[in-house]
């Protein structure tokens, strides 16, 4: 019986050489290409997270609004970066009081215009320079508003229960045609336990005071920009009536520069406040004429005056006399007064 022996020749020596470094080679590949994937992971993770710390906005769909909290380590400031659509009209709305659990009461605080494209919105309790307490409320380089608080405000209530984007972490996207609340910030109550053995806090059923804050599909003239908050803001302000406090907006509008600014104090405050609020005047469209450009005592640009008069609902406002300067006070007036009309509205 003829046994055969195996023979190897130098090809298939070759070939074999060949296929354990292609199997080395691909084993190698294998574990960097698990390390890399690892390393992407952990670096997705932390990009995750940096986004959500430096309040990142991730636009799926630029035609809704979209929102992110950014955190702060500063008490009682909230902010926000936000991207507004190019199409439609949206505004910037607050409230200081009767805030409930859901929805929106009537008795809005004020609000503004936002101009399209992605910024930052603001909104903080502190005290202004007279050791007030207010609400503020605005865009980071651009303009902001100023309300008056109670000065038992924050001691009157033993703690806050938020909601909204700021209580939530990574890009939050409106509903069409749905506000998108920012912060519902609502006063708890401290109640006794039904059985008596102890206390509890708990957010009430009604409205309470609070802070809220949201953006909502406005009215009027299209906010101008080119791409961010920091361009000019349109509309006109007015002098309002809210929870016994006279409000004062305005809007100062140089050619380049768009200045929303707006002040609530007690009513019996706002008289002897007014030197310190003028400086907020509405600006009348009507070449450069200023309405209110000034204390009642003052003169206004090109030779006017500003003269102190009830407007409607018995809030403060400034008519403005031209004095001559080439536009007729009652065409003026009107002007103010619908811009007014229509800032109520809005």
């Amino acid at each position: 019986m003829i046994r055969l022996r195996p023979r190897f020749s130098l090809a298939t020596l070759l070939l074999g050489v060949t296929m354990a470094c292609l199997l080395a080679a691909l084993a190698a590949t294998s574990a960097k290409l698990r390390q890399v994937r690892a390393e992407l992971a952990a670096a997705q993770a932390q990009l995750a997270e940096y986004r959500v710390q430096f309040g990142y906005v991730d636009i799926s769909d630029p035609s809704k609004l979209h929102a992110a909290c950014i955190p702060t380590t500063t008490p009682w400031l909230w902010m926000w970066r936000v991207y507004v659509p190019a199409e439609g009209r949206w505004k910037l709305r607050f409230q200081t009081n009767q805030i409930e659990p859901h929805g929106f009461s009537g008795d809005l605080g004020g609000s503004m215009p936002l101009p399209p494209g992605e910024g930052i919105l603001y909104a903080r309790v502190t005290r202004d320079a007279k050791r007030r307490l207010v609400f503020r409320v605005g865009q980071r380089g651009g303009s902001s508003c100023t309300y008056g608080l109670p000065d038992d405000w924050l001691r009157r209530n033993p703690g806050w229960l938020p909601e909204g984007v700021f209580a939530r972490s990574g890009t939050v996207v409106a509903e069409p045609n749905k506000p998108l609340v920012l912060l519902r910030f609502r006063a708890t109550r401290e109640e006794r336990e039904k059985d008596g053995t102890g206390r509890v806090i708990r957010a009430p059923d009604g409205p309470t005071d609070g802070v809220l804050v949201w953006i909502t599909a406005g009215s009027g003239r299209k906010p101008r920009s080119a791409g961010g908050f920091p361009l000019a803001q349109p509309g006109f302000g007015s002098t309002i009536t809210r929870g016994g406090k006279r409000c004062f907006g305005a809007l100062i509008r140089p050619r380049s520069v768009n200045i929303v600014r707006v002040s609530c104090w007690p009513a019996r405050d706002f008289r002897t406040d007014a030197r310190v609020i003028w400086s907020a005047a509405v600006l009348c469209r009507f070449g450069s004429i200023q309405n209110g450009a000034g204390p009642p005592d003052s003169k206004a640009a090109r030779g006017g005056s500003c003269k102190q008069r009830d407007t409607e609902g018995g809030a403060l406002g400034w008519s403005f006399d031209s004095g001559g300067s080439g536009h007729g006070p009652d065409q003026q007036t009107r002007h103010c007064r619908r811009s007014v009309a229509d800032a109520r509205a809005g």
